[in-house]
C-alpha cells in the first residue's frame, strides 16, 4: 500500500517552524562570550613584539593550541589585568613608547 503524503495540521508546522527559528536564532556553543561584540582597530608596535608574537604562536601550536595574533594580545591583556599595581607599573615602564600614525611617503 502506497503512503500518501499527509501534511500536518496548520498549527504543529507553525509550531515546528517557530522552533527552527529558536534554534537558528539562538548560540549553539557553550561558552556566550564568542557572541560577544567586537570593536576592529589597528595600532603600532616595533617588529621585535611582531616577533614575539610569532614565537608565542609557534610556542602555542607545538602545544597543540591554534591562536592567532588577535588572541595572543587579548591572553597579554588578560594576565596584565591580573597584575598587582606595583607589577602593572613595572610592566608597563619596561615597554618602549613608539612613534604612532603611518610613516610619511617620501
Amino acid at each position: 500500500m502506497k503512503k500518501k503524503n499527509v501534511k500536518p495540521p496548520l498549527n504543529v508546522e507553525k509550531e515546528v517552524i517557530d522552533l527552527f527559528h529558536e534554534i537558528e536564532e539562538s548560540p549553539s556553543y557553550e561558552n556566550e562570550a564568542i557572541y560577544q561584540k567586537v570593536k576592529r582597530d589597528t595600532f603600532t608596535m616595533p617588529v621585535d613584539d611582531y616577533k614575539l608574537i610569532k614565537q608565542i604562536r609557534h610556542d602555542a601550536l607545538s602545544s597543540g593550541i591554534t591562536i592567532n595574533k588577535s588572541e595572543v594580545v587579548r591572553a597579554g591583556l588578560q594576565l596584565l589585568s591580573h597584575l598587582s599595581n606595583i607589577d602593572l607599573e613595572l610592566a608597563l615602564n619596561g615597554i618602549h613608547k613608539v612613534r604612532t600614525g603611518r610613516p610619511k611617503v617620501v
